[in-house]
C-alpha cells in the first residue's frame, strides 16, 4: 500500500491534506514587564547569585563602562528570560531590545536597582555587547549561560512576556 494511491482506491495522503490545516504559529504576545511577584523573585535570585560570585560590581563588566553593571547584568537576565532567548549575540538586536524597553514598566527599573529608567541607546548597546562572553566577568558566565538556556527551553515560562 503507498501513501499516494493504493492502486485506484482512495488516496488518503490527499484526503489527509484536504482536511488539515498548516500549522500556525503561536501568536507572539507583547504584554507589559510588570514588576510582578515573579519578577521581583527573579530579581532577587539573581541578586544573590551575583552576590556570590562577584565581589566589586566594577568588575563585573569588563569592557562595558556603565555607571550600574549589576543593575544593567540583572536587566539582560530578565530580557533573556522574558524573551525566551540564550545569550547569543546573534540572537540579540536593537528592534528586540527596543520593543522590550518600550514594554518595562518603570517600576521594574527601580527593582532592578537603577534609579530611574535607563535611556534605550544604553540598554541596546550594553545588550549587545553582553551577548559576548568576554564582557561578563568570568565568575558570572554561569549564571548567564544558565538563564538564557533555561529560558530558550521554556523553563521559566512565568517570566515569559
Amino acid at each position: 500500500m503507498t501513501t499516494a494511491n493504493n492502486g485506484g482506491g482512495r488516496n488518503f495522503a490527499a484526503a489527509f491534506a484536504a482536511v488539515t490545516q498548516a500549522a500556525r504559529p503561536l501568536p507572539v504576545t507583547t504584554s507589559r514587564v510588570v514588576a510582578s511577584d515573579i519578577v521581583a523573585e527573579f530579581i532577587e535570585a539573581c541578586d544573590s547569585a551575583l552576590n556570590c560570585c562577584i565581589s566589586d560590581a566594577r568588575e563585573l563588566l569588563p569592557g562595558i563602562d556603565i555607571d550600574q553593571p549589576d543593575s544593567m547584568l540583572k536587566a539582560f537576565l530578565l530580557f533573556l528570560a522574558n524573551q525566551g532567548l540564550t545569550s547569543n549575540s546573534e540572537d540579540i538586536d536593537a528592534e528586540l531590545v527596543k520593543d522590550w524597553h518600550t514594554r518595562v514598566a518603570p517600576r521594574v527599573w527601580l527593582v532592578l536597582g537603577f534609579p530611574r529608567e535607563p535611556g534605550l541607546l544604553t540598554v541596546q548597546l550594553a545588550f549587545s555587547l553582553l551577548g559576548h562572553q568576554q564582557h561578563v566577568a568570568g565568575d558570572a558566565r554561569g549564571l548567564v549561560w544558565a538563564v538564557g538556556d533555561f529560558a530558550a527551553i521554556g523553563l521559566m515560562p512565568g517570566l515569559r512576556s
